[in-house]
């Protein structure tokens, strides 16, 4: 989702956990990529409304969930996220 969006979740405390981390990557062993490059991605990208940004990531994360938790296909999740997204401006 970060190489795609250019954003990522700014919760990365939750990694500071060892305990916590080594269950998470056991269950979703990509977890651990996408956890070790959250300090490189944007919180919200130049030009983009930040007002509207806190729920412009919510609509992301519920659309990649879908397709990682849920077996929604990624074309479905992509565009039920960009119609949600699109209601917002």
């Amino acid at each position: 989702i970060v190489d795609v969006t250019g954003i990522g979740s700014t919760r990365t405390d939750i990694f500071i956990d060892r305990s916590f981390t080594d269950s998470l990557y056991k269950k979703w062993p990509w977890m651990k990529a996408f956890a070790d490059h959250t300090d490189q991605v944007l919180n919200c990208p130049p030009g983009f409304d930040s007002a509207k940004y806190p729920e412009i990531q919510k609509i992301l994360s519920k659309a990649f969930e879908s397709v990682l938790f849920e077996n929604v296909a990624p074309a479905t999740a992509a565009r039920n996220a960009q119609m949600e997204a699109l209601a917002i401006f």
